[in-house]
């Protein structure tokens, strides 16, 4: 019965380890997405800045 007791504990200790860990994953990979964004939103401004630029120039 104590053994039992003592795998049913690890067991629960290893469950929250990987929610944690899975919790942590999702919470660094949204902020990552979100970095992503940043920059292809940025790189999309200055690409939009020269082609505007290029075309007041060509005329």
């Amino acid at each position: 019965m104590f053994e039992i007791r003592k795998v049913i504990k690890l067991f629960k200790i290893q469950k929250n380890i990987f929610f944690m860990s899975s919790y942590k994953f999702v919470i660094v990979f949204t902020k990552f997405s979100q970095n992503i964004l940043k920059i292809s939103f940025l790189l999309s401004i200055s690409f939009l800045k020269i082609l505007i630029r290029s075309f007041i120039l060509n005329l």
